[in-house]
C-alpha cells in the first residue's frame, strides 16, 4: 500500500468510529472507601433548570430513606426519589462525601450538594447525560445543563 493512502484511511476509520462509538458521560462513580450518606428523613426540593428544555424534568423531587436495589453501585447503596409531574420511579445515590447523584430511567443524571440545606435554601448543581451517543457529542459537552434545588418542607403523607 501507497504511504501517503494510510493517513487518510486510518482518519476515515477513526472519523467513523466517533460517530459510531458511545462514550461515558461525565458523571465518573465515587472512589471506593468514601463514606456514603445514610438517610433518616426524607428531604424535598422545587427544582429549576438553566440550558435545557425543563419540560421533560420533573419540578419537585422528594429523597427518601427507603433502598433502591437497582440503583446501589458497588459501596454506594441507592434510594427512592418521587419527582412530580410524572416521575414516580426515580433514585438517588451518593456521589461521594460532598454530593448526590438523582436519575431516573433513560434521564439525565441530576448532581446536587449533599450538604443540608434550611428551608428555602437553593442548592446549586448540574446536570448532564450518564453516557453519550457518540465522542463527538462528549467532546462538546452536548446536553449540560445547571440545576438549582430549593429545599423545602415535604408535604404530609
Amino acid at each position: 500500500m501507497r504511504p501517503g493512502l494510510v493517513f487518510p484511511i486510518l482518519a476515515g476509520l477513526f472519523g467513523l468510529l466517533g460517530v459510531i462509538l458511545p462514550a461515558p458521560g461525565s458523571f465518573a462513580p465515587a472512589p471506593p472507601g468514601q463514606p456514603s450518606i445514610s438517610p433518616s428523613a426524607s428531604r424535598c426540593f422545587q427544582l429549576s433548570y438553566t440550558g435545557t428544555d425543563d419540560r421533560w424534568l420533573p419540578a419537585t423531587i422528594e429523597l427518601t430513606p427507603k433502598p433502591a436495589r437497582l440503583f446501589d453501585r458497588p459501596g454506594q447503596r441507592g434510594y427512592w426519589a418521587t419527582g412530580s409531574p410524572g416521575f414516580e420511579l426515580a433514585a438517588w445515590r451518593t456521589a461521594g462525601r460532598d454530593s448526590i447523584d438523582i436519575g431516573w430511567h433513560r434521564s439525565p443524571i441530576l448532581r446536587l450538594p449533599a450538604r443540608h440545606a434550611a428551608p428555602g435554601d437553593t442548592l446549586v448543581g448540574r446536570g448532564a447525560p450518564w453516557s453519550y451517543l457518540s465522542l463527538y457529542s462528549a467532546m462538546l459537552g452536548e446536553g449540560a445543563f445547571v440545576v438549582r434545588a430549593v429545599d423545602r418542607p415535604c408535604p404530609p403523607r
